[in-house]
Formats: C-alpha cells, structure tokens, sequence
C-alpha cells in the first residue's frame, strides 16, 4: 500500500512538473509573440504615416531604409534565437509578401547572423525567405558535422561554420564535445560572449556544458525541420 502511494505522488508530481513546463513554454511563447506583434503593429503605424504625410521616407523602395529608421525593427532583433519560431510563424502566416514581411525577414537574417542571398540560396519576398531559410536550418545538422570532420584547415572550418549562422551553435558544441576543440572559435564568435580564457580541455568542456543549456530550444527548433 505504501509503495502504491509514493508511486503514486511520484506519477502526480511528474505530471505536475510536465505542466509546469508547458506552462512556461506558453507563456514564453505569448511573449514572444505580444512582443512581435506590438511591435509590428507600430511598425505598420509608422508606414501609415510616413504616407499619409509623404514624407522623405516614404518615397523609398528600400526595406533597409526603414529598417535603420525604426526603432521597433530593432526591438524585434533584440529578441534574439529564441524569437526565430515565431517570427517565422508570422511570416508565414501573412497574406502576400509585403514590406513588412521583407522587413521580419532581415530581422531573421540579423538575429542568426546569416546572409542567405550570398550563400546557394536566394530570396527576395517573405514568402521566397521562409522558404530558403527553412531549407538552410534543415542543412545545419548534417553540414556542421561534415565541416567538423573535414580535412579543411582549422581557420578555413570555423569560417563555414560562422556562416551557417547561430542556429548551428547547439551543433558546432556538440563536435566541441566529441573532441573537437578547433571549432572554439566558431562558437564564442556567434554566441557573442566572450569566455574567460580557457587554458585546458576540462575548461574548454565545462563552458560547453554551461552553454548548451542556453540554446536548448534553439537545437529544437532547428531538428524539427
């Protein structure tokens, strides 16, 4: 009887714990999405204006243009990698392929620290990005490992790898991991955080070890694809 009941606590509180993580994930995801949104929704104020005024601004057939003026455009890279799926999503979501579209689609770009128009892929509406970004993100697993395991110098490996961008962080630490610590570079240039030195490999792991944790979703976001 006994057994039964602490089995019993063990299975309400694992499902209790599932919840709570559910829980957090939605809520993460709200806020990600209000966030977009609010922004966007300032965003296409501001095109509004811009015409109704005729000003400078509105005359211009650049989407970079209007990415430097906006502030909001900003709030939205400042988001970061875990931003992706639901700026994606929207995209996705959106009747046509408008300015703003264009406009998520260099914030994708900026965040992952990718350009896709100088690689194989190309793109110049919302709708032709997701699709080359969604053929990039379903490449990263195999290629990161091919350049891993490659022959290529060690300068030569870790600039294929900066060009796959931050979705390809979780990967390049797992080779990290599996020994190959050539690949550092790589990985402190598109986290972007700088560690302190690391004199050995037992350091060299515990930093993996730290930083894989923080892109987690980042690693599922990219094998769902």
């Amino acid at each position: 009887m006994e057994k039964k009941t602490f089995a019993g606590i063990f299975a309400v509180s694992a499902t209790i714990t599932a919840l709570l993580i559910s829980l957090h994930e939605s809520t993460d995801a709200s806020s990600f999405e209000r966030a977009i949104n609010a922004n966007i929704a300032a965003i296409e104020t501001n095109l509004e204006n811009e015409l109704n005024d005729g000003t400078k601004l509105a005359l211009s057939s650049s989407p970079y243009d209007y990415t430097e003026a906006y502030k909001e455009y900003d709030n939205i890279v400042s988001l970061g990698n875990d931003a992706l799926p639901y700026i994606e999503e929207i995209i996705d979501a959106s009747p046509g392929s408008g300015l703003v579209d264009y406009m998520l689609s260099l914030a994708v770009e900026e965040i992952a620290k990718v350009d896709l128009k100088k690689s194989n892929f190309q793109w110049s509406t919302g709708d032709s990005f997701s699709r080359t970004w969604k053929s990039h993100l379903k490449e990263i697993p195999a290629k990161t490992k091919q350049i891993a395991e490659s022959n290529n110098p060690e300068a030569a490996k870790n600039e294929e790898l900066k060009e796959l961008g931050t979705p390809a962080i979780p990967f390049i630490l797992d080779e990290i991991e599996n020994g190959h610590e050539e690949l550092l570079p790589a990985a402190v240039d598109l986290i972007g955080d700088k560690p302190e030195t690391l004199t050995s490999p037992a350091e060299v792991q515990d930093w993996v070890g730290k930083e894989r944790l923080k892109f987690i979703k980042l690693k599922q976001y990219v094998e769902k694809k």
